[in-house]
């Protein structure tokens, strides 16, 4: 066996052996964008101004106080009855939709808030481009009194602190309410949207929550929306639902109320906004891409994606790798496609086998001294109308199969290997031999051994 195949069977063997795992399965929320539980610490009611928790947004919240009335998160004792179900940490929680934190209200009827904020330049790129489909989902408790009148929006501009049911300026949004036509509502649950203007225009909603005998609030409700983006010049499409199977996504005719006729322009749409004159709760606002992500559960007939442990290798040397998918049983993912990429991807040459899962991976390119270059190599895993699911494996890329088995501690080994090149030969031994006659025994005594 010559030096250069021995190499590569050591370092085979050696990579097998040590195995250096660090399985990187990515990804199942991909398409979930925003998430705000309001996990705040606290003991009692805490103003949400300030608060700057969740994901996808862009700054804290930004609220306002009325006759002493905080727009607050914390504990909610007034929340009472068999409908409306309140956590340990004083949110909502409704069947096996995923929750933490406590939840938004505000406490007494005296006056009335706002709270607003920003979501990030990536969370407005995913939710605003034309000819896409997004959806948003929320957990609903709406006060047992005469004031009904909660709204939350997704668009341009916050509410107006006073007075109330309106933007504090002209501008656009789609969002739900249980206000209806500028005034109380009557606890159903209606769609609004904002077409350029500081007031909204009310579609009322065929679903009212149940108020149980004695309970402070209506029953909480699971509220879905579903926004299909159209171009310029052609009415966006905006459903709302009232959602019990968390498992099956709502159909456009299921809708309890919806808005088609608006074409609104919502490359500007950057603020979430809520609004309140009473103490109804809202908890767990979800934005994203898919229905399921929304709520932020998985998509549970998504492919599962093995990639296997991270690889050593050395410039121009191949590596095929060796990525497992597995369907799920009853799937709806059909027709699916690879798309393996490299970051970085300079000097990667990436070769399809058979097998789209297990490409011939050439990388050439120069590593630092002594270290490795390393790759991620990523595979997406897609299908029509899905959000693609995603794993990685690394690749840690030497200058030659020596530098790769001295930085995978094979050298080691090999005492005997004296001028490191991964060969023992008659070099070492001339190494070896130059120093087998040194004689560092002392021949006197010393002071600290000097």
């Amino acid at each position: 066996m010559n030096s250069q195949n021995r190499n590569k069977t050591i370092l085979t063997l050696t990579c097998i052996a040590i195995v250096i795992v660090l399985v990187t399965a990515m990804t199942a929320n991909a398409a979930l964008v925003i998430e705000e539980q309001f996990i705040y610490e606290q003991t009692t009611l805490t103003n949400v101004n300030g608060q700057n928790g969740g994901i996808g947004f862009d700054g804290a919240w930004n609220a306002s106080v009325s006759h002493g009335q905080l727009y607050a998160t914390g504990i909610a004792t007034f929340a009472s009855g068999e409908g409306t179900t309140i956590n340990e940490d004083t949110g909502l929680y409704f069947s096996t939709l995923p929750i933490a934190g406590s939840a938004l209200t505000r406490w007494g009827n005296a006056g009335r808030g706002q709270a607003h904020r920003s979501i990030s330049s990536e969370s407005q790129a995913a939710l605003t481009a034309d000819d896409t489909t997004i959806w948003f989902s929320l957990l609903i408790s709406i006060t047992g009194s005469q004031y009904k009148n909660m709204m939350l929006t997704f668009g341009t501009e916050a509410f107006s602190h006073t007075p109330g049911y309106g933007l504090a300026q002209a501008g656009e949004g789609f969002g739900v309410a249980s206000a209806f036509n500028n005034t109380n509502g009557d606890g159903s649950i209606n769609a609004i949207v904002f077409d350029d203007s500081q007031e909204a225009t009310f579609v009322k909603g065929t679903f009212t929550p149940a108020l149980q005998s004695g309970a402070t609030h209506q029953d909480t409700a699971l509220i879905v929306g579903k926004i299909n983006w159209k171009t310029n010049g052609t009415p966006d499409e905006f459903f709302l639902f009232n959602v019990t199977d968390l498992d099956t996504e709502p159909d456009e005719a299921d809708a309890i109320a919806s808005i088609t006729d608006k074409d609104l322009d919502q490359s500007a749409f950057d603020t979430i906004a809520a609004y309140d004159g009473t103490i109804s709760i809202i908890d767990e606002i979800r934005f994203g891409t898919s229905f399921v992500n929304a709520m932020g559960i998985d998509d549970p007939y998504a492919p599962v994606i093995e990639v296997g442990g991270d690889w050593v290798t050395w410039s121009g040397e191949p590596v095929t790798l060796d990525a497992t998918v597995t369907e799920q049983p009853g799937t709806d993912w059909t027709n699916l496609t690879y798309d393996w990429t490299a970051d970085p991807a300079d000097g990667v040459v990436i070769i399809p086998n058979p097998d789209p899962a297990d490409p011939t991976v050439t990388i050439t390119k120069a590593a630092p001294t002594g270290d490795a270059t390393v790759v991620m190599l990523t595979l997406a895993v897609g299908s029509e109308g899905k959000e693609p699911r995603e794993a990685s494996v690394s690749i840690y890329v030497y200058d030659d199969a020596c530098k790769a088995a001295v930085g995978t501690g094979l050298a080691e080994i090999d005492p005997s290997d004296f001028n490191a090149d991964c060969i023992t030969n008659i070099k070492d031994v001339a190494m070896m031999a130059a120093e087998w006659l040194v004689d560092y025994s002392i021949t006197e005594p010393s002071v600290n051994g000097q």
